[in-house]
């Protein structure tokens, strides 16, 4: 019952808010005109904190502005609970937006067990007390889908070797080492 937009912060770090917009093949006009017949706007903006790395983000003030001045629209913004503050003191003084901290709970067992029926191969991990109790947080949950859970391999024991597994398989990927590029990942 509305219009749903969703970006990396990345995105943002432009000059304008139609360098956001053209590689989706529209500009500013074109997003106030698809946004004119729906009378509720999500703006979904994914890792907000990493435009605090960025030395240009007039694009998201800009978009900050513009959400400022129709209130049909809402911004959702996920950000690290430890740069919550950063970004709130960086990015919101200015605007005249209300910002709403929402924290994410961990998740629950009967939650675990539905993520374990429908990732079966999660079944695994979760199944060993010490990684449950980690992936009851959304973002190691999240890196445990993106990992190969083959049955009799060593599991992790505690947050830093599931860190260890996820910087080896999901970011270094060291089972594809064509052209070095596990060290140029790493």
């Amino acid at each position: 019952q509305g219009l749903a937009v969703a970006f990396r912060a990345e995105s943002f770090g432009v000059p304008h808010l139609n360098d956001v917009f053209a590689p989706h093949g529209f500009r500013l006009d074109g997003l106030r005109a698809l946004a004119a017949l729906h009378p509720r706007k999500w703006i979904w903006i994914e890792s907000v904190e990493r435009l605090l790395e960025k030395s240009e983000r007039h694009a998201f003030m800009d978009l900050m502005r513009l959400v400022a001045d129709d209130p049909s629209w809402r911004l959702i913004l996920t950000c690290r609970d430890y740069q919550v503050e950063a970004v709130k003191s960086a990015m919101f003084g200015s605007v005249g937006l209300d910002f709403v901290p929402i924290a994410t709970p961990r998740l629950t067992d009967p939650e675990l067990n539905e993520v374990a029926r429908q990732l079966p191969p999660l079944a695994t991990p979760l199944g060993v007390p010490r990684l449950r109790e980690l992936l009851r947080n959304l973002f190691f949950l999240e890196k445990a889908a993106t990992l190969n859970w083959s049955p009799g391999a060593a599991l992790p024991h505690d947050e830093r070797s599931f860190r260890e597994k996820v910087w080896r398989d999901a970011i270094r990927r060291d089972d594809q080492p064509a052209e070095g590029m596990p060290q140029k990942r790493s």
